[in-house]
């Protein structure tokens, strides 16, 4: 099944961003556990923290895919091996068309 856009730079871009505002989300939970704004138990924070740990595996998951979509990686390359190394070497010079 083919996607209904093809992927860009900027989606790759943006996915890193992402990760950012996630970075602040967990800085902000610590924030309100250490000045005691937010009492929980030490299960809870276990618990969390986990569930942080998932979803940043989740998202690299996500980032690798668009980045193989974007890059035409893996099963996304209609291109043979040898015809992308070609058209590498193309675009350097070394090879002539």
């Amino acid at each position: 099944m083919s996607a209904l856009y093809e992927k860009t730079r900027f989606d790759v871009e943006d996915e890193i961003i992402q990760i950012g505002n996630f970075s602040d989300m967990i800085k902000n939970y610590a924030d309100m556990l250490y000045d005691g704004d937010w009492r929980q138990t030490e299960d809870d924070v276990h618990t969390t923290l986990h569930g942080f740990a998932n979803m940043l595996i989740a998202h690299s998951e996500k980032m690798m895919l668009t980045h193989k979509q974007h890059y035409n990686l893996d099963e996304y390359n209609t291109t043979s091996i040898d015809e992308f190394y070609t058209k590498i070497e193309q675009e350097r010079g070394n090879v002539r068309s």
